[in-house]
């Protein structure tokens, strides 16, 4: 086995060891989600070359940016990828979801990477770090899909922030000093 092979192998195994910690109350919640995100951040460092399953590069970015730019550019140089995997994780929990459609002939165009320019623009926003998105679903209203997120904390490690009392799903990993995911207002 080569030594990524090994490493990711190394971190499913630890991971596991979590699951049935959790599962036979040996591990307190709390402490299962804080390891498991040291797990998965390790193991989105080993991957980082496998950055997306389910998401195209033109869903996270405006027309403008995806035309000037090659793709692997962009999800290097523009994206935190422990949120490149966080979008993998939502897509598999809750199925289609949309975060950018400007490719499919849509309107949303600002709600990945904003950069200087845009209407949206904001050097302090997240949004500009690559470590926040907007999401939208056809089969979920927002706040279903933020109430299914805060009960299944362990599945998302790395949202740190979610908005609350809007129509759509913001999530972001601003750090916070709170140890579970914390909703805030615009």
């Amino acid at each position: 086995m080569m030594g990524t092979e090994m490493e990711i192998k190394k971190l499913v195994d630890m991971q596991k060891e979590l699951d049935k910690a959790l599962i036979y109350g040996r591990i307190e919640p709390l402490d299962y989600i804080i390891e498991s995100r040291n797990v998965q951040y390790w193991m989105c460092e080993i991957k980082r070359e496998k950055r997306m399953k389910y998401f195209k590069v033109q869903e996270l970015v405006s027309e403008e940016i995806y035309n000037k730019y090659s793709e692997s550019y962009i999800l290097s140089r523009f994206f935190d990828n422990r949120m490149l995997q966080t979008l993998d994780s939502i897509r598999e929990h809750f199925g289609a979801l949309t975060v950018n459609n400007w490719s499919y002939g849509g309107n949303r165009t600002e709600s990945g990477l904003r950069v200087q320019g845009m209407k949206n623009y904001n050097f302090t926003s997240l949004h500009s770090w690559g470590r926040a998105f907007d999401i939208v679903s056809k089969k979920y209203t927002a706040e279903e899909m933020r109430k299914e997120i805060l009960k299944n904390q362990y599945k998302f490690p790395f949202i740190r922030r979610m908005e609350k009392d809007v129509p759509w799903l913001h999530i972001d990993n601003y750090t916070t000093n709170n140890k579970y995911i914390v909703l805030f207002g615009a």
